[in-house]
């Protein structure tokens, strides 16, 4: 008998007689195509650490750079040849350095480029702000998943390389992983939608 007003059907069981109820209902799933999350700080996450070692890092940066450009110039004009230095050898001695202190002063170089606005910026799965007093702050931001019968916490991540175009970061599941993911508002607004994860395809060699 189809009963209309809850839209379910009873079987009469062929073998066994009994009914069997079929709910043909898809309300039984909780929409959450209008339902949004908000992304806040977890407190237990917050660490302020000092501006000084990142000055200090910068620092050096600096000055290897200003060494190293120093010494390519002399290079070029030929006054390292006169204390014993051949021609050339600034660059391929002083580049690689110039080169590995990029890499080990790149966090300490970009928090110091920080403003000290109230914005955060994100940044290997953190979040950083720079306070008035010069200091820095970094943290996690989460939210509640609400996805139906899913306790997970929402953390926000990189986009996924197909998505990039119009997304840099998502928010994706503890729990449901990238079968429950969100968007990222810079509002710390997430509204719930589907990515792909796929990654970019190699370009084939020809």
């Amino acid at each position: 008998m189809n009963d209309d007003r809850t839209n379910t059907v009873d079987i009469s069981g062929m073998l066994t007689n009994s009914p069997v109820i079929v709910n043909q209902n898809q309300d039984g799933m909780q929409s959450i195509a209008d339902t949004h999350i908000e992304y806040a700080i977890d407190e237990s996450t917050v660490r302020v650490f000092p501006q000084k070692p990142a000055e200090k890092m910068n620092g050096i940066f600096v000055v290897t750079v200003v060494i190293a450009s120093l010494s390519v110039f002399a290079d070029m004009l030929g006054v390292l040849s006169y204390i014993g230095i051949q021609k050339g050898m600034a660059i391929l001695l002083l580049g690689p350095i110039c080169l590995l202190m990029a890499l080990i002063t790149k966090k300490d170089r970009w928090l110091v480029s920080l403003q000290a606005d109230g914005s955060a910026q994100f940044s290997d799965g953190l979040w950083y702000e720079k306070l008035p007093d010069g200091n820095f702050m970094s943290y996690v931001k989460r939210a509640k998943c609400v996805y139906p019968k899913c306790n997970g916490l929402v953390r926000i991540v990189p986009a996924p390389p197909r998505e990039r175009y119009n997304h840099s970061l998502v928010g994706k599941c503890s729990v449901g992983g990238i079968r429950h993911t969100y968007t990222v508002d810079y509002n710390g607004i997430g509204y719930p939608r589907e990515f792909d994860w796929r990654p970019l395809e190699q370009e084939k060699k020809a």
